[in-house]
Formats: structure tokens, sequence, C-alpha cells
């Protein structure tokens, strides 16, 4: 595996001229790995007072809406808005999450989520972020698994035979280890 630092010019030229992936200039993606899309993108929160408990500190239950928060980002950068694939029919709900709590984070300390996908199968989907403070100390580690549903009935669906192109796009954008 090849995997090298460019300048976001040249991730994002090679993202438009390699793939059906369309990319803002404003889109923060920082990591490209050759063998895969492998694309990690980075969503900017800052703390709210109403996130904190009494000490100040980013209340436990707070991080699960900050995954959701860049998981939203990271798909609509992508070009796969939640809202249109809802409205194709299909619904991702949440199977599991796990969070690891590394160092606390702070009222009003800018933190930036690193997300990307990180494991694929035709009926879930694993999603990891990452969360630095300004300095760049990793905070906090999480992972969410959603599934694939059938909006009107609920049941599991086979993405990869239900939409192969929708699995197509998910496989690119996976991490190649």
């Amino acid at each position: 595996m090849f995997s090298t630092c460019f300048s976001k010019a040249s991730i994002l030229s090679f993202i438009f001229f390699s793939s059906n992936l369309e990319f803002n200039d404003d889109d923060n993606i920082i990591k490209i790995n050759f063998g895969g899309y492998n694309v990690e993108v980075v969503t900017k929160i800052i703390p709210r007072y109403a996130e904190t408990d009494q000490m100040g500190i980013i209340h436990h239950s707070v991080y699960a809406v900050w995954y959701e928060q860049a998981r939203t980002e990271y798909f609509t950068k992508v070009g796969m808005k939640y809202d249109e694939i809802e409205a194709s029919g299909l619904m991702t709900p949440l199977v599991e999450l796990n969070c690891k709590y590394k160092r606390p984070a702070y009222y009003n300390q800018e933190v930036e989520v690193r997300t990307k996908l990180v494991e694929l199968s035709p009926a879930k989907f694993t999603v990891e972020y990452n969360i630095y403070d300004k300095d760049g100390v990793l905070l906090n580690i999480g992972r969410t698994t959603l599934a694939w549903a059938n909006k009107e009935t609920f049941r599991v669906v086979n993405l990869k035979k239900e939409r192969p192109e929708m699995y197509k796009m998910m496989e690119d954008l996976l991490e190649s280890e």
C-alpha cells in the first residue's frame, strides 16, 4: 500500500478525475491512500456550555451526538446525503456504539472529529471517529455500526444486491489495510 501526504488541490484533483465523487474546495479531506480512496473527513466542533457537566467537562452523553454530526458531514461530503438515502427508501439504524474516553474535552475548547469508514458488509457498515484537541492530543475514540434497512418494513437489506452502485461507492471509501 502506497500512502503519502498531498496538497488539498492534488487530492481533490485525484478524486475528481478518478471517481464519480464530487467535492467542494471547503471540504476537510485530509488523507487518501492509493488502493482505495480512504477518505477521512474532519468536522470541527466548539463545545457549548449546555454540553458540559458542573466541572466544565464535556458530558459523556455528548460524544454520541458528535459522532452523528461527524458521520452526517462525512456522508454529505462524499456525495451520500442521509436525507437522499432515506428518500430512496433506506434507513441506517444504529446497531452498536463504542466510546473510549482518553482525556476530557472542555467547554469552548475547539475539537476536531476525524471520521472514516472502517468496515463494510452487504448488511451493515462501521464508522470510526477520533476526536482531537487543537494541539493534536487524542481525546476520544468511537465507533458506530449501522445497518441498511428498508424504510417501510424496517428489515435489514443486502445493499450489495439492492443498490450495487451505492455498495460500490462505499467499497471505494473503505480503508484499505
